[in-house]
């Protein structure tokens, strides 16, 4: 936080994972629960990260999100706009709410919070 910068002319885009299975019914089945724990990661961390609800960003990210640096400030995914050799400092989204999340305690124990919930049984 604090050293998130974009250029005036920036686009940013947000989307869900994408990812492609192939082979037998039980490896695409395994692809699709992995692919699906990376969206749900990806919610969390943009929620925490931006202050806003699981809810919404998961319908942020339902189709590619495109957006200008003033945008993305207002968003929270950036905390500024460099603009030639100065940086404009503006107030995101993360100064006016309290993130969901103690990142402190994410970063002590990071498998708790990122590995997926599969069965070993089930990673081939």
């Amino acid at each position: 936080k604090g050293k998130r910068f974009a250029m005036p002319n920036t686009r940013i885009m947000m989307h869900q994972p994408v990812g492609g299975a192939s082979g037998q019914a039980l490896d695409v089945e395994v692809q699709a629960k992995e692919i699906l724990a990376s969206k749900r990661n990806v919610i969390r961390l943009i929620s925490g990260f931006t202050g806003r609800t699981l809810e919404q960003v998961e319908k942020d990210i339902d189709r590619d999100r495109y957006m200008g640096p003033l945008e993305a400030v207002d968003y929270g995914i950036i905390d500024g706009v460099i603009d030639e050799d100065s940086i404009i400092p503006l107030e995101p989204v993360p100064e006016r709410v309290k993130p969901k999340y103690n990142y402190e305690e994410m970063y002590k124990d990071p498998q708790k919070f990122l590995t997926p919930h599969v069965p070993d049984d089930e990673i081939y």
